[in-house]
């Protein structure tokens, strides 16, 4: 499904935003966004790879071209509005959003890349309800270096609402792999382990284990993670992380990432390590090893502290309640004697005779 991305671009007093949705690798194209023009006419659209008759069923358009050699390539407009659409056609190149998602760079980014090779229409009218095929010439230069080079191309829709105008657009991405010695390096960078306790004293907590992936080589892989937290001289038993889902990197993109490891007692320092595991996308040949990061992470039991001090307490309270009714009862009990040995003593005054001196 395409995903939206926002660039706000300021010049000659006219604010351009910029949204655009591009398929990413796995993605299907879809529906472009409907837009509501001044006079309340709504346009929606959508860009598919095809071939010269019409909408191929692809997902995305994967070629692999030798440096020097062109292709024709096709994709599909629809106009599923009610009334006739003047579309912006332009190229550009592919990168990873800040959450991994496939985007393109905003039309007004001159390409560098994979984008700089597409050559296609500036603008296109698509009748109502009609499909345009667009055909798009790729022609790889001569000094392109081996591996991937992502790029798509977009159709988009301006509209203005006083000095700003929006642009909308819809994409196909487009993947040239360039053959010859490829590169599946990934680098593994600022990995770091955090121990989260249970609020229940009885039960372990997860170690949330992040680093920052960068695609390294010149192709694009999908990276398998796996984390395992041991430690405090073995009275932590070893704890792995469930298998997670692939983290896609194209050449030179980097992403945040998270594994979490559950099912850690927090017994002090955890050792916890990361392995790496990177696959070169679309069946490329490449080699690639995995690699492990290894860092500390401090499991310090607060629940299981809270819990002891809180029996400790319970345990001094008590004694101290046990202290003052004994102090009490010694007390009623001194009081008690004191009382009675004054009895005692009135009692003896009284029953003493008492005679003139002899």
């Amino acid at each position: 499904m395409p995903r939206s991305i926002a660039r706000l671009a300021a010049g000659a007093g006219t604010a351009a935003l910029l949204v655009a949705g591009v398929p990413g690798a796995a993605g299907a194209a879809a529906p472009g966004p409907a837009v509501t023009t001044a006079d309340t006419d709504t346009i929606t659209w959508s860009l598919t790879p095809a071939d010269a008759e019409g909408a191929d069923g692809r997902r995305r358009i994967a070629l692999e071209l030798e440096p020097g050699r062109s292709t024709t390539e096709h994709v599909a407009l629809t106009n599923s509005s009610a009334t006739s659409v003047t579309f912006d056609l332009s190229a550009a190149d592919g990168y990873l959003t800040a959450n991994g998602s496939f985007d393109l760079r905003a039309a007004d980014v001159e390409p560098a890349g994979g984008g700089a090779w597409i050559e296609l229409e500036d603008e296109i009218t698509v009748a109502a309800g009609e499909t345009s095929v667009i055909p798009l010439t790729v022609a790889v230069p001569e000094d392109a270096v081996p591996g991937d080079h992502p790029a798509g191309v977009a159709a988009a829709v301006s509209t203005s609402d006083g000095p700003v105008t929006v642009s909308n657009r819809v994409g196909v991405r487009v993947d040239v792999h360039v053959p010859g010695e490829v590169s599946a390096a990934v680098a593994v960078a600022d990995v770091t382990a955090v121990h989260a306790s249970s609020w229940n004293p009885f039960e372990p907590g997860t170690v949330d284990v992040e680093a920052t992936l960068t695609a390294t080589g010149n192709v694009a892989v999908a990276v398998d993670q796996a984390a395992a937290a041991s430690g405090a001289a073995g009275l932590v038993p070893q704890a792995r992380s469930a298998p997670t889902t692939p983290v896609d990197l194209i050449p030179g993109s980097s992403v945040r990432t998270s594994v979490q490891v559950p099912r850690v007692w927090p017994l002090g320092p955890v050792s916890v390590d990361l392995t790496v595991t990177p696959t070169p996308a679309d069946g490329v040949d490449a080699a690639t090893s995995p690699q492990t990061v290894t860092v500390t992470a401090w499991a310090i039991p607060w629940p299981q502290l809270l819990l002891v001090l809180l029996a400790v307490a319970t345990v001094l309270g008590l004694r101290a309640v046990r202290a003052a009714r004994r102090e009490r009862l010694d007390a009623l009990l001194a009081a008690a004697r004191a009382e009675g040995a004054a009895s005692a003593a009135r009692y003896r005054a009284e029953r003493s005779p008492v005679g003139p001196p002899g």
